[in-house]
């Protein structure tokens, strides 16, 4: 049965890693400017942490809901729901964090 999420998995997960990465850049960007006392790296991986939790993985959702709709029968005729799906998506991105949580935490 958890094969069967991979491939959704996959596409999100893509699609959350390159999204991330230009919001990542435009936010470092932006905080260049301004001092701050934290390092550059522990700003770019802070930034990237936050976009690939929240803004990267909502729009990686909703473009597959424009370019892949149709997809999404394959999985409900398998009997799993769009709301299982992206739970799980969302647990192993949470899962892919950990070890860039753990870096932070000692950068």
């Amino acid at each position: 049965m958890n094969r069967l999420f991979l491939p959704y998995n996959k596409t999100i997960l893509k699609t959350n890693i390159i999204l991330s990465f230009v919001l990542t850049l435009m936010s470092s960007l932006a905080i260049l400017t301004k001092e701050s006392s934290h390092s550059i790296l522990y700003l770019t991986v802070a930034f990237y942490i936050f976009w690939i939790m929240t803004g990267g993985f909502l729009l990686s959702v909703f473009y597959f809901e424009i370019s892949r709709r149709n997809e999404y029968y394959f999985y409900y005729n398998l009997g799993i729901s769009k709301v299982r799906l992206l739970l799980i998506a969302y647990a192993l991105h949470l899962i892919f964090i950990l070890p860039l949580l753990f870096i932070l935490r000692y950068v």
